[in-house]
């Protein structure tokens, strides 16, 4: 059994890792102010990327915890 300050710890850093990637996300890959082509494809696929991982975050957030289906209860 997961004790409770190790699960409380484990959502404040997901919340930590959400607010940093948004926050850099749209600080480091402003493809909407890059003027040339191949550099505005990289910087959206990186952009995209990003939230991708912000969406998988927010999804581990609303697991319970602990899992139902995990090896360890």
């Amino acid at each position: 059994m997961i004790p409770v300050y190790r699960l409380a710890r484990l959502g404040q850093s997901i919340v930590l890792l959400i607010i940093f990637l948004l926050g850099m996300s749209f600080q480091m890959h402003n493809f909407w102010k890059v003027a040339d082509a191949q550099t505005k494809q990289i910087d959206v696929i990186n952009f995209t990327k990003n939230m991708s991982l912000v969406g998988a975050l927010l999804m581990f957030l609303l697991l319970p915890r602990p899992w139902p289906m995990s090896l360890g209860s």
